[in-house]
Formats: C-alpha cells, structure tokens, sequence
C-alpha cells in the first residue's frame, strides 16, 4: 500500500451539503444474467517482511519508505500467537489473499539461497494457513532490496537501495524462479497461483527503478521470468502491472505475451458525493474497458490486488483507512467493481503495525505505545466487520449476477451530455451465487445520510429461508460485535430500512457468530 493518488486527500468533508434524496429504493436479481464468474475472491494481505525498511523524518514529516509492508508478525515459532491469528482468519473466511515478500529473504547472495530464517519461517506459515484451507495465492516480490542486484550508483543510500530495479534480470529471474520451484514442487504449496514481479511500479515515486533514476518498465522482468517458469513447468501465472488503476489502456498490449492476468491497485476511488468528479463511476467505467480488453485476450482475470481507502490522507499513524464511513467506501467499492467484472479483490491489510502508514490492519497484532508485539489480538475495529462481513459469506470462484436498482438517488451538481442535472446514486447492490451450493448473497451498501426504505424481490429465486445481516453506525467503531443475523423470513420479497452509511446483507447463510467464514462451497 502506498501513497498513489495523494491529491485525493485535499478534499474537505461534504457532509453539510448533503442534496435532497428520493429515498424509496426497489432492488431485484436476474438470475439467468451472470455478469462475471470470479476467477478469484476476496481477501487481504500477509506480509513474511519483518526487517525494518527505511524511514525518513526530512523536514519533520515521518516517511516509511516501504510503505507499512513490514512488521507486526509473531515470530514463527510462537504457535500460540499464530492459532489465534488464523482463528481470525478463519472467521473472515479469506478466498483469495495476495502474500508479500522480498528478495533478499531467500538470495541474500547471488546463486546463495537460505529457506530456512524467521522471516522464510512466517512466510511458512502463511502458506501453509492458504494451502490447508484452500485460499488462492497472489505471490508478490515487493522489490529486490539486497546490495547484490542493486545499482552501483544507488549503493550507500537505504531509500535508493530499496527503489532500485534488478541490475541483472536474468540473475534476478533465475533466483525468483528458484524460489517458486522450491515452494511449489517441494513445499507443495499448490496454492500458489498467481505471481508479480514488483509492487507498483512505472511512478515517479515507486520501486524498480532504473539505473538513471526513471521508472523501469516491468517488461524485462516479465521477459526474464516467462521462460524461466516454462522451463520448470510451473503453473502459476505472472501478472501486469500491480500497480495504480489507469482509466485509459495504452500501450498494456506489450505485456500479453508473458502474463495470465491484469492487475492493478485502488486507493484512488473516492464516493462520487465526495468531490467535484465521480471517481467510483469512472473507476466502474474504465473497468469495463480493462474487463473488455482483458477478455478478448485470453480470458484473463482482471485483480485489484490492494484496495483501501484514503478519504482522510495517509501519515504515519492516523486512524483514517480505518473510520466507518472509509469502510463503507471499501464496502462499496467491493460491490460496484463487482458488478463492473472484477475477479478478484485484496484489501491493504490483514496485519499491519499500524503506525507506519495508518491503521490498515483487520486484526491488532502491535502495540505502538511500547513499539512491541500486543500481548493479545483482537479485531480491529470497522475494518474487520464492514469488510468481514462480505469475507465471511462470499466463496470463491462465485457468480456475479444481475442486480437491478431502482430509486435511492439524490439531485446533484453533474449534469449529464445535455446540460441536465443527473441522479446520483446512493444505494449500490451485489449479488454473489457460490458456485456449489449455489447459495445466494445480497449486500446492499447506502453511502448516505438519509435513511431508505428498500423492497426486496427474491422471486426469481428459487424459495428458501433468508437470513438477514446489518452494519450501521451502531456498530462504529466496537471491537466486540456479535454478528449474527438480526432477522430471518421465508419468502418472496421483504422490505428493508436502509440506515445511513449501512452495510446490508441478506444471505442463504446463516452463520452464527463463531462460525468460520465460507471459502469454498
């Protein structure tokens, strides 16, 4: 997670403009109209990097220049930590989870590698969490960061060894490649599906950079890497870019040779009631046009790899990604780029310090005050709910199907081609059929301050018994929520009360509040 999209953070709170609304709201469900099957799920990030990165202070604001990828892991061999993070785990019910690591864990010196370290041992251990439970795997070398393939001229500085691109992409490659061959084909961590080659690059401000200082393209690692598996027939599948979400597809054809999948970053996306521009609509728009061009072109799955939310900026230690009204974004971000075909979703972070880049951690795993491990993990707070409640009851590999929304809207300041003030959407729903037991999820996101009445029609359903699931701001901010379904019916449509900033769901499910998550079904 890093900062890519800055200038979001200068938009002020909006909340005393708040337009008039229509507040009745008619959803329905196509079922014989499946938008997308996913070809992955929804998960967070597991980072193995325990080595402190570089940190700044220039003129006194504080800088981790490796974002907040580092930290907040148990060592390997304190079990007792570990069950109790995966019992989170468990109840969040990850489907698909990207897992972060760098070079220098495993080939401290070229053609030398070491398996066998603390920070090799954590990575063990999240694997062997994703292979037993069957969570697909977006493996991720976050940057080399060891002296052996860092630029001459970048040598001697720590934020310059960091953002430097391999000097030597076959020497680079073949350690890589090693590395996957020895996960998958002796560890068998078949779960292993998807891999990149770098975090974010091609920015002014990113990693892998050449030797001159301007961005490298990831083309000559994907160029190094491709035949590098092939010859060890490996079966994972390289990605492009992993990096920031672009609106326009350009000169991304390049990459198709080499890769198995698009995939980009979100933390960009703000409410389209936010700002002068509606970025979530033109974010659903552009989507489209990646999913287009990722389909007639080998079916590829399209990736958000990270998402999260910086409506309140990003510094070292502000609870901004982690208020309610950001994980209603995240909530409805999940759900529009759902509709808009996305494969595959991975929030920034399942654990995190918290006080590097701000509180994006789902569990709490570090206590800042005194700069150590907390003596207990607990949820924390709106991010393990809001986002856990779509974790928990989404599979892997669903349906996305038809949902139809009507009503719900406010009067805004756009104005559509001919110059007329246009309606701007308030309530957002998506639909997810698990693609065994065919189960049905409804979750319903309303990003205002209005409350709405909402008809249901389940009709096109076949009949059943519905369980009922809400997150409004009574929940805000609590760490000891019960979730558990609030009411239940039998039937062929109900009405709702839609509170503000709430997170719906009406669900074939009925998980009690101890219940593990679903993954597969």
């Amino acid at each position: 997670m890093k900062a890519s999209f800055l200038f979001i953070i200068l938009i002020a709170s909006l909340w005393a403009c708040q337009p008039k609304s229509s507040t009745e709201v008619r959803i329905s469900i196509d079922p014989d109209k499946v938008i997308n099957t996913m070809q992955g799920g929804f998960g967070a990030s597991m980072h193995a990097i325990e080595d402190s990165l570089p940190v700044s202070t220039d003129g006194g604001k504080y800088r981790s220049w490796g974002g907040s990828v580092w930290g907040g892991n148990p060592p390997a061999e304190d079990s007792a930590r570990w069950n109790i993070i995966f019992k989170h785990a468990d109840w969040l019910g990850f489907d698909w989870c990207r897992v972060e690591i760098d070079h220098g864990m495993y080939e401290p010196e070229k053609g030398e590698f070491t398996f066998d370290n603390r920070e090799m041992r954590i990575l063990y251990r999240y694997l062997d969490y994703c292979q037993s439970r069957n969570v697909d795997v977006y493996f991720t070398e976050m940057w080399p960061d060891i002296k052996w393939l860092v630029h001459k001229n970048f040598l001697g500085d720590r934020v310059t060894e960091l953002r430097s691109a391999p000097n030597d992409f076959q020497a680079w490659a073949k350690g890589y490649t090693h590395l996957l061959n020895y996960l998958i084909n002796e560890r068998n961590y078949s779960c292993i599906k998807w891999v990149s080659v770098n975090n974010e690059p091609h920015e002014s401000w990113s990693w892998w950079k050449a030797a001159d200082g301007s961005p490298q393209d990831i083309l000559a690692g994907l160029q190094a890497m491709k035949p590098e598996l092939d010859n060890l027939k490996l079966s994972c599948k390289l990605v492009a870019t992993d990096g920031p979400f672009k609106y326009n597809i350009k000169d991304e054809a390049k990459y198709l040779p080499f890769i198995g999948a698009l995939s980009f970053h979100d933390y960009g996306s703000v409410f389209d009631w936010w700002t002068n521009l509606p970025y979530m609509q033109h974010t659903e728009t552009a989507l489209l046009k990646w999913k287009e061009f990722a389909r007639t072109n080998g079916n590829l799955p399209v990736f958000m790899a990270e998402f999260g939310s910086f409506l309140f900026g990003i510094v070292k230690d502000t609870d901004g990604p982690a208020r309610w009204i950001s994980l209603i974004h995240d909530a409805e971000l999940v759900i529009r780029l759902s509709n808009a075909g996305i494969d595959g979703m991975n929030r920034w972070s399942f654990i995190n310090r918290g006080d590097l880049a701000g509180h994006w951690e789902m569990i709490n795993t570090w206590d800042a005050k005194n700069h150590r491990l907390s003596d207990s993990i607990t949820p924390h707070q709106n991010s393990y709910y809001v986002y856990g409640l779509i974790l928990r009851f989404t599979a892997k590999y669903s349906d996305v199907l038809k949902t139809n929304v009507s009503g719900g809207t406010d009067t805004t300041k756009f104005v559509n081609s001919e110059g007329k003030p246009q309606p701007l959407q308030r309530v957002f729903a998506a639909t997810f059929r698990s693609p065994k037991s065919k189960k049905i999820n409804l979750f319903i996101v309303n990003d205002s301050e209005t409350v709405r009445e909402a008809m249901v029609d389940l009709s096109s359903l076949p009949e059943g018994k519905w369980f009922v699931y809400t997150l409004d701001q009574s929940a805000k901010d609590r760490s000891d929520l019960k979730l558990e379904a609030v009411s239940e019916f039998s039937g062929k449509e109900t009405r709702l009360t839609l509170q503000p900033l709430s997170l719906v769901l009406i669900s074939g499910y009925e998980l009690k509040a101890g219940d593990k998550g679903i993954t597969v079904d």
